[in-house]
């Protein structure tokens, strides 16, 4: 009988020693009881935004599988709300919003990649949207680093003169998309969106609205205005698509042209775009044409920076004997000496700038040019393209200066407010002293001439 109960507790001992060294499977992250293809990692997000614009909470979070399949959708509700997650091992792509709101855009029904958010009222929506994207090999806890740029153009214009008696007025923009995919790309169907503008004051102005662009070359825009006495309806095609992440700033007059510029420097927006077209140029869809041909090229555009040669370099200059070579930036009889340039001890070659300027098309410039003469001195010309950027570099920041000086002489002062835009390269374009844009001069629209002259001059 001892000897049965030694073989029993024995027996036991043994197996209790067997079952305390018997260890679980264990992943590499701990997880324990967990296959191979059930491993589950931590995945987390840094949040950014392109020029650390800012961002529209609640933010949108999508998380697509390697098939297609959308298996998360969270809101992040918050900036100090931190997004963590456990998934499974597997490639993923995450898709991350700003502004996705209810009231302004719509879900598809079948949440995939290429599914498009689309605008729910008029093509437009008050509130910019922006979107980042990556894609992720989850095989390891990881974090990622998200950072969200604008995928809308914004919108806003500002009408003058428009007539006293008119009831509404509203701006019609097309083509443009109504929606973009998870995938950012825009849906590209050739809709049109609708502006209402309010009146304050003497102006129509707009909020600002936001647009998905259209990979059209073109962009039509056409300006109705309501009166008692009927409508009328204003057209131009700007010969440029409108781009995401562009703020477009319109400011019509009524009588003197529609022109797009203006100041913007919210963060996360690129450059402003500038262009300019008459107001009164009504002008019937055709279709798309898929030849670019933008007319707001900048400065630094290769095609635009005009001859280095002036007109009197290639042609004879008139010479004045003088006592005294004169100085750039001085007063010489009538005119203001711009630039001077030496060529010798007793002699220079100097730009003069004329005290008198026209508010005129562009088609009459030459002929006001052939006409004017000052102290008997004709053949007077329009700045080259190269000789305006100079001037608008020289005197943008000190202009109200300059006008100071050459008023106290009796000269018309440079305009630079108010869309303001002188001629240059012989009408062909013009330029502004508030802005760094060269555009090709509208058929219908005034705009300023400021004649100049090349001459030489040499020491009795």
């Amino acid at each position: 009988m001892e000897t049965m109960k030694n073989i029993l507790l024995i027996t036991c001992l043994f197996l209790l020693c067997a079952c305390g060294e018997y260890q679980l499977e264990q992943e590499e992250n701990g997880t324990t009881g967990e296959t191979e293809n059930e491993v589950s990692y931590t995945l987390q997000l840094n949040i950014g935004s392109q020029d650390n614009a800012k961002l529209n909470y609640p933010l949108s979070l999508f998380l697509f599988d390697d098939k297609n399949n959308c298996v998360a959708q969270e809101n992040i509700p918050d900036e100090n709300s931190e997004y963590s997650s456990s998934m499974p091992k597997g490639k993923y792509t995450m898709v991350l919003l700003s502004g996705l709101t209810d009231n302004n855009y719509s879900y598809p029904l079948e949440i995939i990649p290429d599914s498009y958010i689309t605008l729910r009222n008029n093509n437009c929506s008050d509130k910019p949207l922006q979107m980042g994207k990556a894609s992720v090999n989850l095989t390891q806890s990881t974090r990622i680093t998200l950072t969200l740029s604008y995928v809308v153009a914004s919108l806003t214009f500002t009408l003058n003169g428009i007539p006293e008696h008119a009831t509404s007025t509203e701006v019609s923009i097309s083509p443009v998309s109504s929606g973009i995919s998870f995938n950012g790309d825009d849906k590209n169907d050739k809709r049109q969106c609708t502006v209402s503008c309010r009146k304050e004051g003497n102006r129509w102005i707009s909020d600002a609205v936001y647009i998905f662009p259209n990979e059209s070359s073109q962009t039509h825009l056409s300006i109705n205005i309501q009166s008692p006495d009927g409508n009328e309806t204003y057209g131009y095609t700007y010969q440029a698509t409108l781009k995401a992440g562009y703020p477009y700033h319109f400011t019509g007059y009524y009588k003197g042209g529609v022109s797009l510029d203006g100041e913007f420097q919210a963060d996360g927006w690129q450059p402003e775009v500038d262009c300019e077209f008459g107001f009164d140029e009504i002008l019937p869809d055709e279709g798309d044409d898929d030849h670019n041909t933008d007319s707001g090229k900048d400065d630094n555009d290769s095609d635009n920076t005009g001859s280095t040669e002036t007109p009197d370099d290639t042609e004879e200059t008139d010479t004045f004997i003088v006592p005294e070579l004169p100085d750039a930036d001085t007063i010489w009889g009538y005119f203001y000496v711009w630039q001077v340039t030496s060529l010798s001890a007793t002699e220079s070659k100097a730009i003069l700038i004329a005290p008198d300027q026209w508010y005129t098309l562009a088609a009459d410039a030459a002929g006001l040019l052939e006409a004017y003469e000052k102290d008997d001195i004709s053949g007077w010309r329009m700045f080259t393209t190269e000789e305006a950027v100079a001037f608008r570099n020289q005197f943008q920041a000190t202009i109200n200066d300059l006008n100071t000086f050459i008023s106290e002489y009796g000269f018309d002062r440079f305009k630079y407010t108010d869309g303001a835009r002188y001629l240059c390269d012989d009408g062909q374009s013009t330029f502004s002293l508030a802005n760094n844009r060269i555009l090709d001069a509208g058929k219908t629209v005034d705009y300023y001439l400021r004649p100049v002259k090349t001459v030489r001059f040499k020491l009795k």
